[in-house]
């Protein structure tokens, strides 16, 4: 779950996709890569976890999850 670049799974708009939209949102790479992850099919609470969201145990990951998809 490391929070950087290389050993994420960008899907198919790619990860050239994504940084401009980083870059044009002013999101940050956690909240990037939550949206990206939400866009090729995970959970809420597999978003977060696969994009670096900290957590405590699995109530904390699924509220963040929950708070990141608003």
């Amino acid at each position: 779950m490391a929070n950087d670049y290389t050993d994420f799974d960008w899907g198919v708009l790619g990860k050239d996709f994504w940084m401009d939209a980083m870059e044009s949102t002013k999101a940050t790479l956690t909240q990037t890569k939550f949206r990206c992850a939400r866009h090729t099919g995970a959970t809420r609470t597999k978003a977060a976890e696969l994009s670096g969201y900290s957590a405590i145990d699995a109530q904390v990951l699924r509220t963040a999850g929950s708070r990141a998809d608003c």
